[in-house]
């Protein structure tokens, strides 16, 4: 009886061997659409290389004055809880500027960005698979930015939900899917 126990084990253990290494039992995450990718990080990464330009020369007084206006170099949309989102168009495709708070030597701020409508036909990367592909309508992201006088900023990645208020979610409709930020970097 140990013998059939251990040929029993032992075959187990070659079905799992075989699965694992043909990737049936691999869990891997899935892949981010190629178009919705480009669009984010076509909103992300002008965002990202003027906030990093900010950091050289600002104090977080300064940054802070920049969070709240575009024309200082930071782009973006800007928005307060305290105003309806839909002015925003957020469908459309923006990275948005919320809940900026500054304390005496510090700014703290959140980031969305949105992709906008999946637009395969204008992305001259697309290659075949991806114009054939339906999928997500858009994808969005959020980050947290936050910097104190006399250190540098920090970008503080977001969760799941957690830093993208839901009234900004609900203006991007049933079919947007939250990537996290990281999914952008590259």
């Amino acid at each position: 009886m140990g013998a059939v126990s251990r040929r029993g084990r032992l075959a187990v253990a070659l079905v799992v061997a075989a699965l694992a290494l043909s990737g049936c039992l691999l869990l891997r995450p899935p892949e981010p659409d190629g178009v919705l990718w480009r669009q984010v990080a076509a909103q992300k990464d002008p965002f990202m290389r003027a906030l990093l330009e900010q950091s050289f020369v600002v104090t977080a007084e300064g940054l802070a004055a920049a969070a709240r206006s575009s024309p200082s170099g930071i782009p973006g949309l800007r928005w307060s809880s305290t105003e309806s989102p839909e002015a925003l168009e957020l469908a459309r495709g923006a990275t948005v500027v919320f809940d900026v708070v500054e304390t005496p030597g510090a700014v703290r701020f959140g980031v969305m960005f949105a992709s906008g409508p999946r637009n395969a036909e204008a992305d001259p990367l697309a290659d075949a698979e991806e114009l054939r592909r339906t999928g997500p309508g858009s994808y969005y992201s959020c980050l947290e930015v936050a910097a104190r006088d006399r250190e540098a900023f920090s970008v503080e990645r977001g969760l799941e939900g957690r830093e993208c208020p839901p009234e900004l979610v609900a203006e991007l409709g049933d079919d947007a899917q939250f990537w996290p930020i990281e999914t952008f970097s590259g």
